[in-house]
């Protein structure tokens, strides 16, 4: 069932499947259980702490995550579903956020290339004299 906003996120929801959408007995017998509902980010990222851009230091974490092209997708995916503050995500709904990351995809990789090749450069150049 949809919650809509923060406010209503309260009580408990019975569910048949879980989190990967596989039943808990079988395909053919439905089996319901009581969960809580609970209010959070995702905690799936690739460093098992979520991503989100709540405040600086998971914002750069994120970021440096979505950079190393670990589960980046699932970074893209999330971010088009974002809504407004306290407000339930809705699927798709902001698919322009889909720009910022895959610009930041390219532009990391640029500056990561830059990098090594420097550090390469410096290598050799140490080495030769």
């Amino acid at each position: 069932s949809l919650v809509g906003w923060r406010e209503n996120c309260v009580g408990i929801y019975w569910s048949s499947v879980n989190l990967d959408g596989d039943s808990f007995v079988a395909d053919s017998m439905e089996t319901k259980l009581l969960f809580p509902r609970v209010w959070s980010n995702p905690a799936d990222g690739a460093s098992s702490l979520g991503y989100h851009f709540d405040h600086f230091g998971m914002a750069c974490q994120t970021l440096f995550e979505v950079s190393t092209f670990e589960q980046w997708s699932d970074v893209l995916f999330a971010s088009t579903d974002i809504t407004r503050r306290g407000q339930q995500p809705i699927s798709k709904i902001a698919t322009s956020n889909s720009f910022f990351f895959h610009a930041w995809v390219v532009l990391s990789c640029f500056f990561v290339l830059q990098l090594v090749i420097g550090v390469l450069v410096d290598a050799i150049n140490q080495k030769s004299g």
